[in-house]
């Protein structure tokens, strides 16, 4: 048990470490002691708990703007990741490195997963951290479209599932068709198959879905001009999620030939954790369009385009 004047010397050394900013060399000649002997008082003090160091992250949640978008757009919660004012490159590595932690805490929370296609979600399942190999975790991936027929890796959800497996160590199930069939007598083809039956009652008691937000006019872009014709210019579409256009009040664009192969909206509306991910300047009258249409529970996005929604009248 120290003595108390050594218990006050460890706090006085500590003090014109911590709060005066003397070096440790400063310290020893002022207290005409050696510098290794000041970097052992300073030892002694955290451990005997006199000094606590608490690293705080300058990029965690801005909790204020989150509770505002809450309250604003009807959310369940999210992330507003803190990226101040850095460059856009910048900005955009900090995004996906704490959405990707954002999912990551989700995982354990439920064991069926369903993943849409694009560029963002595609970068966070690859920011995302492997399962260790010794945990043990039950349950379920499934895409919630076809497969593109774009040679793009993020368009392929079959291998967006795969990677999402690997990160989770729950258990893949594929869906063998494509995202846009030749024809509505293609589609209901693909839906009188075993494999899209199975696909189908995993949809049905999906926990959460990891879905992007995508731009309008879209790259790359989504049969538009078979599906739509001219409809979505003349509509005023300014986004899509998981191929289902809006305009920005969050009205649905239905189209006038469905041909696509994806989880049906009524499904997707029952879905109770639907995280979506808005980030980037450009994608700000379609991530508000996408909140407006009441489908996402949890948005992902950074201090720049919370702002941005919640200005908007």
């Amino acid at each position: 048990m120290k003595r108390k004047s050594e218990i006050l010397r460890l706090v006085e050394i500590s003090r014109l470490y911590y709060e005066d900013g003397l070096t440790q060399a400063e310290i020893a000649k002022e207290l005409d002691i050696s510098r290794p002997a000041v970097s052992k008082h300073l030892a002694e003090a955290r451990i005997l708990g006199i000094v606590k160091i608490e690293i705080k992250s300058p990029f965690e949640s801005n909790d204020d703007l989150q509770q505002r978008l809450c309250e604003k757009f009807g959310l369940k919660g999210g992330l507003v990741v803190q990226t101040g004012s850095s460059e856009k490159d910048i900005r955009r590595r900090v995004f996906f490195s704490q959405a990707a932690r954002y999912v990551e805490n989700w995982i354990d929370e439920v064991n069926t997963i369903g993943v849409s296609w694009g560029a963002d979600t595609g970068t966070i399942l690859d920011e995302m951290k492997p399962v260790a190999s010794d945990t043990e975790r039950k349950g379920d991936i499934c895409p919630l479209i076809g497969s593109a027929p774009y040679d793009i890796k993020w368009f392929q959800t079959n291998e967006l599932a795969r990677v999402l497996s690997q990160k989770t160590g729950y258990s893949p199930h594929y869906f063998m068709a494509p995202a846009f069939p030749a024809s509505v007598e293609n589609k209901k083809l693909f839906e009188q198959t075993n494999e899209f039956q199975s696909i189908q009652n995993l949809w049905k008691r999906l926990q959460m879905v990891l879905i992007g937000i995508g731009t309008y006019p879209s790259t790359p872009d989504q049969a538009t001009a078979a599906r739509f014709g001219q409809k979505l210019r003349k509509k005023r579409a300014v986004g899509m999620m998981a191929t289902y256009y809006f305009d920005r009040e969050g009205r649905f664009i239905e189209s006038d030939t469905d041909i696509v192969m994806r989880i049906p909206l009524d499904l997707l509306r029952k879905i109770p954790n639907v995280l979506a991910f808005g980030f980037g300047d450009e994608k700000t009258a379609a991530t508000i369009g996408a909140l407006r249409t009441g489908l996402i529970t949890h948005l992902i996005t950074d201090e720049g385009m919370a702002n941005r929604l919640l200005e908007d009248i």
